[in-house]
């Protein structure tokens, strides 16, 4: 099954301009779940949409190293500090405003869906 990508940014300039674009990445999972990444605190800034299933996902362009706040929709993510899901990582299975507040700021290079074996955060 083809898992569409989904990367929206948006850049608040005086004019609001927006840019999307889509990138086909390939996962075999059934269901998926998506996540919004923001530069900014409070959801503000640049935002990045994910569509996932339970492959990891590297975080590309401007968004890695410089999420700031997370939209889980109500899901469960893993936010991993090095690409490929390696290194440090927070369970979000809720939304955050400030990754600060659980010192994870301008750290997420890749993530992945929880799965029932991911039970508690290694930061």
């Amino acid at each position: 099954m083809y898992l569409h990508l989904v990367i929206i940014a948006t850049i608040l300039v005086n004019c609001g301009v927006q840019v999307a674009h889509t990138f086909p990445v390939r996962d075999n999972s059934t269901t998926t779940a998506t996540i919004l990444l923001f530069e900014d605190i409070n959801f503000r800034g640049i935002q990045v949409s994910y569509e996932l299933g339970q492959s990891c996902v590297n975080i590309q362009g401007r968004a890695n190293d410089r999420t700031s706040s997370v939209d889980t929709k109500g899901d469960c993510f893993l936010l991993y500090e090095h690409t490929n899901c390696r290194g440090r990582f927070h369970r979000a299975n809720q939304t955050i405003d400030d990754l600060s507040s659980v010192n994870f700021n301008d750290s997420v290079s890749s993530l992945r869906r929880c799965s029932e074996n991911d039970t508690q955060n290694r930061i």
